[in-house]
């Protein structure tokens, strides 16, 4: 694999352990504390979305920023941004 390849396969791993960490923090109770952790998930899918279509935000404001400017209001094709956010809604928790 390339780098770019190392860099959003990383992204989305985290994004899935973050899902995880979601889940056990829902079976033992804290449902306050896995909201931060869902919020991460998707935080680190959205970044790899972000590398995939070449844009590379530096900062967590930049993430947020891009995605929005340059994927949720114009850029990207809305089945694009599915195949990398649906494995992370779909899971039932």
């Amino acid at each position: 694999m390339n780098q770019k390849a190392d860099y959003i396969n990383y992204k989305l791993k985290r994004a899935d352990d973050a899902i995880k960490a979601a889940e056990v923090l829902i079976k033992e109770g804290f449902w306050i504390d896995s909201l931060s952790k869902i919020y991460y998930a998707a935080f680190y899918a959205v970044n790899a979305l972000l590398i995939n279509i070449e844009l590379n935000p530096k900062t967590h404001n930049g993430t947020k920023s891009l995605f929005h400017k340059e994927v949720y209001f114009k850029r990207v094709n809305r089945q694009e941004i599915w195949v990398f956010i649906r494995p992370f809604i779909s899971k039932k928790i």
